[in-house]
């Protein structure tokens, strides 16, 4: 009776073979191009919607390009964060070390080390599994993945203590695709507007 009890309590222990199958999953999107909706928020600002194009090559590599709410695109060769807001009118340039912390890169572009940087359990919703990421170091935020039947990642929102967030639903992946040498290089410092 007291394990019951106790194991309801401790709902962030896993199955090893289930934890196992969440690492898995994560670790082995190397190389993946997928449509994403990704949504904002806080309790300081109105919600914002955006729709686009991610592509990820790792370890180090990511392009989301935003298509539709937002005009933007960010860039990680590996060495350098670059982003660019064209509605704004405005890019920066920042060591890609500087936003490695960040938990969607952790995640997407490092996820070789998910169960080194996260404790991970479950909760259910309709039926359906929801893995929580905790950062072992003690962040105050928390990462939520769900997946597909084929354990592609399909939904992930990052959310903190003080109510803001992220939430990005993943789909049409495209496992392994080819992709040109200029797809994760920044444009040159200088050149952004040609």
């Amino acid at each position: 009776m007291l394990w019951v009890v106790l194991s309801s309590w401790l709902g962030w222990q896993l199955e090893p073979a289930v934890k196992a199958q969440v690492i898995g999953a994560l670790r082995n999107l190397d190389r993946f191009e997928a449509d994403f909706e990704q949504e904002t928020y806080s309790d300081f600002f109105d919600e914002t919607v955006a729709t686009g194009v991610i592509k990820v090559d790792r370890p180090g590599k990511m392009r989301m390009e935003y298509r539709k709410g937002e005009r933007k695109v960010f860039i990680w060769d590996g060495q350098t964060c670059y982003e660019r807001d064209f509605m704004a009118d405005t890019e920066t340039r920042a060591p890609q070390e500087d936003v490695k912390q960040e938990p969607m890169v952790q995640i997407l572009l490092y996820g070789s080390d998910v169960d080194r940087l996260f404790l991970i359990d479950r909760r259910q919703q309709g039926g359906q599994d929801i893995f929580r990421l905790r950062p072992r170091n003690g962040d105050s935020y928390q990462v939520e993945v769900m997946f597909d039947p084929s354990w592609l990642p399909v939904y992930l929102e990052v959310f903190g203590e003080d109510g803001d967030g992220t939430r990005i639903w993943l789909k049409n992946h495209r496992l392994d695709p080819v992709f040109s040498e200029d797809v994760f290089t920044p444009p040159p410092a200088g050149e952004e507007n040609r």
